[in-house]
C-alpha cells in the first residue's frame, strides 16, 4: 500500500491496487529484471495477461502494428528462450504497449544492454515521446538523464533531493 501521494490519470485521482488496476488505467511496467515466460513464443508472452483467448493470428497482427509504431521488429513465433537480451528488452517494452500503456515505467531498462544495444533502445523510447507515450525513465545513468530525459528527479535514500527540467540534448 503506498504511504503517500496519489496517483491522477487524465486529471483523475485513481487508485491503483494491482498491476491489472495500473493495466486498466493504460499504465505500464517493465521491470528490470524480465517478466518472460522462457518456454513461450514472442506472441504468447504478448498476450499474457490479457483478456479473453489467444488467437495467433490476431497476436501476430497486434505485433506487426506496434512494430511500425516503435520499429521493434520480433518474430511473434519465436521462443522467448531464443532471443537475445536487448529483444528481451523490447519485448518487454512491446507487452505494455500491447495493453494500451499511454504511460511506461521503465525500471533500469539500459543496465543489461551493451552501449550501442542501450542507445538505440533510448531513441526508440524517446521516439515514443513524440507520438504522445509518457514515459518515466528509474535509472542510475545520470548521461541517459541528461540526454533523454524532459525532467529530471533525483532521489537518495527514499528522498527527493534534486527536481529539474533538462534541455533534451539528444533528439533522434
Amino acid at each position: 500500500a503506498p504511504d503517500a501521494g496519489e496517483i491522477h490519470v487524465d486529471g483523475t485521482r485513481r487508485s491503483v491496487r494491482s498491476p491489472r488496476d495500473a493495466i486498466t488505467l493504460g499504465i505500464g511496467m517493465v521491470h528490470q529484471h524480465f517478466m518472460l515466460v522462457p518456454a513461450m513464443t514472442v506472441a504468447e508472452n504478448v498476450e499474457l495477461g490479457g483478456l479473453g483467448h489467444y488467437d495467433a493470428g490476431t497476436s501476430a497482427a497486434k505485433l506487426r502494428a506496434l512494430e511500425e509504431k516503435t520499429g521493434f521488429a520480433l518474430d511473434p513465433s519465436a521462443k522467448v528462450s531464443s532471443l537475445g537480451v536487448p529483444a528481451q528488452q523490447r519485448l518487454e517494452i512491446i507487452k505494455a504497449l500491447a495493453h494500451d500503456a499511454h504511460v511506461l515505467i521503465l525500471d533500469e531498462p539500459t543496465a543489461v544492454l551493451a552501449p550501442p544495444d542501450a542507445q538505440d533502445l533510448l531513441a526508440r523510447i524517446r521516439d515514443l515521446v513524440v507520438r504522445g507515450i509518457s514515459v518515466v525513465l528509474i535509472t542510475h545513468k545520470l548521461r541517459d538523464a541528461r540526454e533523454y530525459a524532459d525532467d529530471v528527479s533525483v532521489l537518495r535514500d527514499g528522498s527527493l533531493v534534486l527536481m529539474g527540467s533538462m534541455m533534451v540534448r539528444h533528439v533522434p
